[in-house]
């Protein structure tokens, strides 16, 4: 339980690093809580002249991340695809992957991200984020 939670939060992170050009590794090798999303706030203030609040930049994170997925949506992209392959799933060494614990965590980031059961943005998400 909270795994979906943090993929989704990670992944909103991690997508902010790609838009601003800045190398992912660093996320994963600072002190935490030091590129937070203040951090990526005076950045853009300073290169840009752009006063966005932490909020307002986690808030681009989660338009990048759903456009995105809309984009694979369209090209048929669906939950059976977000699963690993099935040999995760099968015992290797005592070390495997519970079906329903993934598809519980998957549940959990879906309903984070504002997507349906299958994956699919839903439209509340995409207006909410301005996509439409």
């Amino acid at each position: 339980e909270g795994k979906g939670r943090v993929i989704w939060w990670w992944e909103t992170y991690l997508s902010l690093f790609d838009a601003l050009g800045l190398c992912k590794l660093i996320a994963f090798h600072c002190r935490p809580g030091l590129l937070d999303f203040q951090f990526f706030s005076e950045l853009i203030q300073h290169s840009t002249g752009l006063n966005l609040t932490p909020e307002e930049i986690f808030e681009v994170g989660e338009r990048i991340v759903t456009l995105e997925r809309m984009f694979i949506v369209r090209e048929g992209i669906r939950r059976k695809d977000d699963s690993p392959p099935q040999r995760y799933f099968e015992s290797l060494n005592d070390l495997r992957l519970d079906r329903e614990k993934f598809e519980q965590m998957l549940d959990e980031y879906y309903q984070l991200r504002g997507f349906d059961k299958e994956g699919k943005p839903l439209e509340e998400t995409i207006k909410r984020l301005g996509l439409k």
